[in-house]
């Protein structure tokens, strides 16, 4: 299975059950989407940063019985699709 499909399946189970988890659950999962103007570079960078904040958020629920698993997705792509850049230029 694809991470895309994954997603959207695993998205779609939280939908389905999450009227029966408490409601302090509900309020801190979701999807959230933001636009962004970037170069190539920045774009690297900014994957760099998020992958910081999920590392150090990896285990620091470790050991406490509130805590559960959640899914973190991250996904960047081009939305001004017809208009691809020339290669090489920097």
């Amino acid at each position: 299975m694809g991470a895309e499909r994954a997603l959207g399946e695993r998205y779609e189970r939280w939908l389905d059950v999450e009227s029966g988890w408490p409601v302090e659950w509900r309020d801190a999962m979701g999807m959230d989407d933001s636009w962004v103007l970037a170069t190539p570079e920045q774009a690297v960078a900014l994957r760099r940063e998020l992958d910081d904040v999920v590392s150090r958020y990896r285990r620091v629920g470790q050991g406490n019985p509130n805590a559960r698993r959640v899914a973190v997705y991250d996904v960047m792509y081009p939305v001004d699709l017809d208009r691809a850049p020339r290669g090489g230029a920097r």
